[in-house]
């Protein structure tokens, strides 16, 4: 078995940088084009997105939020886009308050990867629009 020599240990190091480097760059790169092809927002104006349903009432989105028990963070957006504060910080203590009663738009963070967040949207009590945030990635 012959010695390794310096040249050697210096090629086989740049074989390792580069193919590390390589396939960390890959595997961005396949991330940056799922969350392309299938991540940010998807919107639904009819039928059904992950249990919610198009005509549903407030109370009735509430309720289903509820049962979910990931999260008591649902909150009203106001006109000028910003966010209430939470209703709750357990999912069991989720409740209709004025102000989800009284606006249109509501936010609902979820912990279930890959969903990140929800937006309903209602026109008076009805559910018109349910705007999904997906991402396909853990951000640490």
């Amino acid at each position: 078995m012959k010695p390794l020599t310096k040249k050697t240990l210096v090629r086989w190091f740049i074989i390792l940088a580069v193919g590390t480097t390589t396939l960390i760059l890959s595997y961005v790169a396949i991330l940056g084009a799922l969350q392309k092809l299938y991540g940010g927002p998807q919107a639904t104006i009819s039928g059904e997105a992950y249990g919610f349903t198009i005509g549903m009432s407030k109370e009735e989105v509430l309720n289903k939020y509820k049962l979910l028990g990931e999260s008591g963070n649902i909150r009203h957006v106001r006109s000028d886009g910003m966010e209430g504060s939470p209703v709750a910080f357990e999912p069991k203590d989720v409740k209709m308050t004025p102000d989800l009663k009284t606006n249109h738009h509501w936010i609902a963070y979820r912990r279930k990867f890959p969903i990140w967040f929800q937006d309903f949207y209602f026109d008076g009590e009805k559910l018109t629009n349910i705007t999904t945030h997906i991402r396909f990635y853990e951000t640490p």
